[in-house]
């Protein structure tokens, strides 16, 4: 993976990544007025509040602090669905999971 150094950098990875094509986007998703968002793009902001900085990363399924520091691993959680079907795989046989 391309070595991100900053928040910013991290944060545009992740819209690309979700398919957010916008800070309007992205301010609507997260609940904040996009004069927000818009900060942490011009950098008048370094870093998003706490709240939001939470919001982020849920919305991303990104661990916090890679978020905002590039800490920990980056490592999405799985979504819902996903949990599902890692479930269900874990008791399939071989031949069944080679399938999917």
């Amino acid at each position: 993976m391309v070595e991100m150094n900053d928040f910013l950098e991290r944060l545009k990875f992740l819209m690309v990544r979700d398919g957010i094509k916008s800070q309007y986007q992205l301010s609507k998703k997260i609940g904040v007025k996009p004069g927000i968002v818009s900060n942490w793009f011009r950098r008048k902001a370094q870093f998003p509040s706490e709240e939001n900085l939470m919001k982020l990363a849920e919305l991303f399924r990104v661990h916090p602090s890679w978020l905002k520091y590039g800490e920990k691993q980056f490592k999405p959680e799985l979504t819902d669905e996903a949990m599902k079907v890692a479930e269900k795989l874990k008791y399939s046989t071989p031949e069944i999971i080679a399938k999917v």
